[in-house]
């Protein structure tokens, strides 16, 4: 081997080591200040992820974070609740969140709150994974569901910048910009009122079918035996929109085929007509504060019809 070969090589090692030990010492710096607070209204996921132990769990995309009033629910059953709802995340992140939680211990009640199209073919549900790229290497039981963003994905998570790149506004933000309120404790659990009422309303076809994810509905079936497993009483619903629907979605026909053949108590009120009044809603597919409290109220009658709130 020449000696002008050997020196290039061994300046390709040495570039490497180095990009391996500024990749390193970056994504560790990106996690010191990510997790240097242990906020529950500026971080849900870690929240959730880490620290819950309520009996009743609200688990979901952002209409399930508007949408159930998780204090009323707690006050209504008397059990201890929590909204783990999170805005721009679906039902990859919603299992996500269960196997988190079910990795420290055992809730009584799951409410799992799914969208009218929750099935349909949608790229952002695998997108929105990146939320969860923080908690690759302290949450084993989560990294099948992450390595489905990417045919490459177990490749890119080696990398400790990328599992922080995707948050670098959330981590300035948290750490420079403070909200003077965000890292106190959080008095509606997780719930997120949203007060104003929309003024004109969708006049289109709202929901319309498209092909489904099969893998998408994989999830949702095993999301659901895991809590038969643990013997967890687990509720689907699908929320109120305000547009009036032609019919029942695919994925609402799918999902109730799933839960009647695994006992799942399944309630589909999309197309609900108590809820066809904007007076409720703050656009189009989220309630407000007054919606979500008709709602919540509808919700604790159906888990009290089924559910002997003596569950143990």
């Amino acid at each position: 081997m020449s000696y002008n070969l050997k020196a290039l090589i061994k300046k390709l090692v040495l570039f490497i080591l180095l990009l391996i030990v500024l990749d390193y010492t970056t994504g560790s710096v990106l996690k010191y200040f990510y997790f240097k607070h242990d906020s529950i209204i500026g971080n849900t996921t870690t929240y959730v992820a880490n620290y819950a132990d309520q009996q009743l769990l609200v688990i979901g995309s952002s209409h399930a974070v508007h949408h159930y009033v998780a204090k009323q629910l707690a006050d209504s059953v008397h059990l201890s609740c929590y909204n783990t709802g999170a805005r721009g995340n679906y039902l990859l992140y919603s299992y996500a969140m269960l196997k988190c939680v079910l990795q420290r211990y055992t809730p009584k009640i799951i409410i799992l709150d799914i969208r009218a199209d929750e099935f349909s073919v949608n790229p952002a549900g695998y997108d929105h994974l990146s939320s969860l790229l923080p908690y690759y290497d302290q949450h084993p039981e989560i990294r099948s569901i992450i390595n489905q963003r990417s045919a490459f994905e177990k490749i890119k998570v080696l990398s400790k910048t990328y599992q922080f790149n995707s948050q670098l506004f959330s981590i300035i933000n948290r750490n420079i910009y403070k909200n003077k309120t965000e890292f106190k404790a959080d008095s509606l659990l997780g719930f997120i009122p949203l007060t104003d009422t929309i003024k004109t309303v969708f006049k289109g076809n709202y929901y319309t079918d498209s092909a489904i994810d099969q893998n998408y509905v994989n999830v949702y079936k095993s999301f659901l035996t895991e809590c038969l497993k643990r013997h967890i009483k687990v509720f689907v619903f699908i929320s109120p929109v305000l547009p009036k629907l032609r019919s029942n979605t695919r994925t609402s026909q799918i999902a109730a085929k799933i839960a009647t053949d695994t006992h799942v108590p399944f309630f589909d009120f999309a197309n609900d007509d108590r809820f066809k009044n904007k007076v409720y809603f703050f656009d189009d597919e989220h309630l407000n504060i007054n919606g979500a409290k008709r709602y919540t109220s509808v919700i604790i009658e159906k888990i009290k019809q089924i559910k002997p709130l003596s569950v143990q």
